[in-house]
C-alpha cells in the first residue's frame, strides 16, 4: 500500500506551526544554513542538505524547474528504513 504524502510538511517553531520554506531564499531566511549535496544512501536521488534553526539536518531534493525543493524524507522510497525502531 503506498503511503500518502502531504503536500506541505509542516514544522514546529517557538510553539506555532508553519509551513516549510519551498525555496532557498526561503530556507535561508526562515534560519536554515546550506551544508552540501551528495546522495541519498538508500535511493539514486541526489540531494542537498541544509542545516535547521535546530541545528538538526535536514535532505531536499534538488530543485525542480520553478527553484522549489521538497523534503526528501517525504519523498524517498526508502524513507522508512531512516526511522529508528521502536
Amino acid at each position: 500500500r503506498k503511503r500518502k504524502i502531504p503536500a506541505t510538511i509542516i514544522r514546529k517553531r517557538r510553539n506555532d506551526m508553519q509551513p516549510l520554506p519551498r525555496t532557498r531564499d526561503g530556507l535561508i531566511a526562515a534560519g536554515y544554513k546550506y551544508s552540501s549535496s551528495g546522495k541519498c544512501r538508500k535511493c539514486p536521488a541526489q540531494v542537498q542538505w541544509f542545516v535547521t534553526p535546530n541545528k538538526a539536518w535536514m535532505p531536499f531534493d534538488m530543485p525542480d524547474a520553478n527553484g522549489e525543493f521538497d523534503n526528501h524524507w517525504a519523498t524517498c522510497p526508502a524513507a522508512q528504513s531512516f526511522r529508528k525502531k521502536k
